[in-house]
């Protein structure tokens, strides 16, 4: 009987402690940097019915409601080691001009192994007018620091009507969905 309390008080104490699991977790945070660019980037939970690839880009009528998923808060935001979290980047146009733009990720805490599937680097993206633009993005923690502090930006960088028509190799970088 005592040994059965004793092993029911060890594995009691092993499962409530994750760092002995070695379940770790990580505090996200991130910042957003526009340069020439009005319109705000949201971030949201892809929703785990919505059977979409890792960058994935759509566009939508902004009078469809087909854009889901719950918007982000970073207050609590917690990833576990060697797990993912979709996310669903959106930018709604409400204009009536067509808006380029690039993403690039700048990381500002790189001592962390973290990793962000984009694929956004030296790609260019445009929104129709009245429309919004979504890509699905991975976020992934690597490392097995518990309660590591994760902070990363983004920079949105918008590009005007006349420099996209004048440069052809802006043209060539200009994502065409498929």
């Amino acid at each position: 009987m005592i040994f059965s309390f004793y092993f029911l008080l060890v594995n009691t104490f092993l499962y409530a402690n994750p760092a002995k699991l070695g379940v770790t977790k990580a505090n996200i945070s991130v910042q957003t940097v526009y340069e020439n660019f009005q319109l705000p980037l949201e971030y949201l939970e892809v929703p785990a019915d919505l059977k979409q690839s890792v960058t994935a880009t759509k566009y939508f009528s902004l009078d469809d409601d087909l854009i889901q998923g719950e918007k982000i808060s970073f207050v609590d935001l917690k990833l576990e080691k060697d797990k993912y979290l979709d996310v669903l980047y959106l930018i709604k146009n409400e204009s009536a001009f067509q808006r380029y733009f690039s993403i690039s990720l700048m990381q500002l805490d790189s001592n962390r192994k973290f990793l962000v599937e984009c694929h956004c680097e030296n790609v260019y993206f445009s929104i129709p007018p009245k429309s919004a633009w979504t890509r699905v993005v991975r976020w992934t923690f690597l490392n097995s620091d518990n309660n590591a502090a994760i902070s990363f930006r983004n920079k949105v960088t918008g590009i005007d009507s006349a420099t996209m028509d004048m440069s052809p190799k802006l043209k060539k970088l200009l994502y065409k969905p498929r």
